[in-house]
Parts: structure tokens; sequence; C-alpha cells
């Protein structure tokens, strides 16, 4: 099987790897274990995580993208 996936738009910033790696909250994210890993899941607390990391923060009563 093969996934075609496309970012809708930009982050405000990027985040590195190392700065995922070094985050306590996603510490059991499979892709930052397995760098062979292209396509894993991730739970909803830590996809929040990373794009608080990238700079997009939650409007209170309005869900993340």
């Amino acid at each position: 099987m093969v996934a075609d996936l496309r970012a809708l738009e930009r982050l405000p910033r990027q985040v590195s790897l190392d700065e995922l790696r070094g985050n306590a909250s996603l510490r059991k994210v499979k892709f930052l274990k397995n760098v062979r890993l292209i396509i894993s899941p991730v739970t909803d607390v830590e996809y929040q995580e990373i794009l608080r990391m990238a700079g997009i923060v939650a409007t209170p009563g309005l869900p993340l993208p």
C-alpha cells in the first residue's frame, strides 16, 4: 500500500527531530524510536503537543486542526 500525504498549509515554525526527541511528552512516539517508520499513529495528546511546539495553540472552544 502507498499513502500519498500532502500538507494543507505550513506550520508557523519547523520543529526539528532533535526537539521532538527531547520532549518528554513524546517519548512513546514510534517514529522517533525507529527512523525507518514513515507513517505511525500518534495519540491526540501527542498531536496537540507537536502542534504546540510548532506554534499552533488551541483557542478555547475551537478544536485544533
